[in-house]
């Protein structure tokens, strides 16, 4: 063999010694199976930085090379996996390897360092007509509307009053409805119900009023079964109205049918209540409850397991389901810690499964070293996934309101706190309306006797 031969035989060899290695390199290369990342959720507050751990699996993979991604960089930005909280908010922080895409995810929640609070604007309306406490207020065909209710010297009232073009106009129920239900049918019309039959807050009565706000104008409707006073009602299926709640007299559950225009007897029910909360929880069921025990309309009676540690806040006479609903069978509602009369919480009712909404802050319990009172009520705006509950702290002659607005879209849910200036007239946060326009109103009420009810009207701008 000569030279030339030699040297193109030694080349060739050489190559396939080349090519051979490479084979067992490709041989010898391990995939990424999965990644993942700890922890997968944070809670941080704007300026934290938190460094994210990332496992590859297997161990011994040979491409190890990962990039890192931040959705919202404007709340949360990630470099080498440390995250830094920017602003208030949430973000999906990714990471993603370079050998088969693999990916895994960590989801920020971007918290204030200290709750927004902010100054509460108050326009002061032209006063009832009638000085009222324990009456029902409401919005029909975009007009705020007071019913009943009990006027100064402890009197039952049978006058009602529409506000339209900046002005009351009072008008006259066919009885008089104090500490009554009242329920929001399904043409727009409002059913009020019961209360007390004399002064002083005595006795029960079983007359039902409608209002048809095309009229302005109230009709008489079939009398309850039983005369009751502080009972609640809501709508089921078929626009079947079901009552239930009594003050110091028989409860039970009754259904009106508007299929005979009357109500019937429906069952006991396994504890006598007053000013319940009501929920539809499915097209022909609902629930009824104060605390503990839980009564169905079908079915048996049952209880919440966080009615253990927590118990609903008080209502007043003036509360609807159909105004806290968040979606269909959910609603929002305003517990108070058993143990510590200061803690609020929030939570969702959803079918008959009830559990706390965590939140961002927890809600205040003093403002300028006063203590807030907090209305049961809470109003929700479904379409803006935004909700708002009432309170009010200071004195008669110079009461502070306080919405607090829940942003329950995020998760945490974001609260935060508006406050007015100390006002010159009270009016209670019982007698309060959602105002298509945003505003909540609030309508008379008393501060510390019954007998001396207030006429005043404030508008707030949350």
């Amino acid at each position: 063999m000569n030279r030339s031969s030699v040297f193109r035989f030694s080349a060739a060899f050489i190559l396939f010694l080349i090519a051979l290695a490479g084979c067992n390199k490709k041989e010898n290369t391990v995939a990424i199976i999965g990644v993942s990342l700890t922890p997968t959720t944070l809670r941080m507050t704007v300026g934290d930085e938190q460094t994210l751990q990332v496992d590859i699996l297997p161990e011994d993979a040979t491409d190890k090379r990962i990039i890192w991604v931040s959705d919202n960089p404007d709340v949360a930005t990630v470099k080498d996996g440390n995250v830094k909280a920017v602003s208030d908010g949430n973000a999906i922080i990714t990471v993603k390897t370079a050998d088969g895409g693999k990916t895994a995810t960590c989801d920020v929640a971007v918290l204030l360092s200290e709750m927004p609070l902010a100054k509460l604007e108050a326009e002061q309306l032209p006063d009832l007509r009638t000085a009222r406490s324990d009456h029902i207020a409401f919005v029909a065909n975009g007009e705020i509307v007071v019913a009943g209710g009990h006027k100064t010297g402890f009197e039952p009232s049978n006058t009602a009053e529409y506000f339209k073009d900046g002005e009351w106009t009072q008008i006259t129920m066919k009885a008089a409805h104090d500490f009554a239900f009242s329920v929001r049918l399904s043409d727009d019309r409002m059913m009020i119900g019961g209360g007390c039959s004399s002064g002083g807050g005595v006795g029960q009565s079983k007359s039902v009023d409608i209002y048809d706000p095309t009229t302005h104008s109230f009709q008489a409707g079939a009398n309850m079964i039983t005369a009751r006073t502080m009972p609640g009602a809501v709508e089921i299926a078929d626009g079947k109205i079901l009552v239930s709640g009594n003050w110091y007299a028989d409860d039970g559950l009754e259904m009106y049918n508007p299929t005979n225009s009357a109500f019937e007897e429906v069952k006991p029910v396994s504890v006598s209540r007053y000013i319940p909360y009501l929920f539809r929880t499915a097209a022909d069921n609902a629930v009824i409850f104060t605390n503990g025990i839980c009564d169905r309309y079908n079915g048996d009676a049952f209880e919440f397991p966080l009615f253990e540690t927590w118990r609903p806040v008080v209502l007043g006479t003036n509360w609807r389901s159909s105004e806290c609903a968040i979606g269909e069978y959910s609603y929002l509602l305003l517990l108070q810690d058993k143990s510590s009369s200061n803690n609020f919480a929030l939570a969702k009712l959803e079918g008959e499964s009830l559990s706390l909404v965590e939140t961002d802050f927890d809600f205040p319990w003093l403002i300028n070293g006063d203590a807030i009172t907090y209305s049961g009520q809470v109003f929700t705006v479904p379409e803006n996934k935004t909700a708002y509950v009432l309170g009010y702290s200071g004195t008669e002659s110079a009461p502070v309101y306080i919405v607090m607005t829940i942003d329950y879209g995020r998760t945490p849910a974001r609260v935060s706190m508006k406050a007015t200036d100390p006002l010159n007239a009270f009016a209670s946060i019982y007698g309060s309306v959602l105002h298509p326009d945003g505003r909540l109103v609030l309508t008379g009420g008393i501060y510390n006797s019954n007998y001396s009810p207030y006429a005043t009207v404030w508008a707030l701008k949350p």
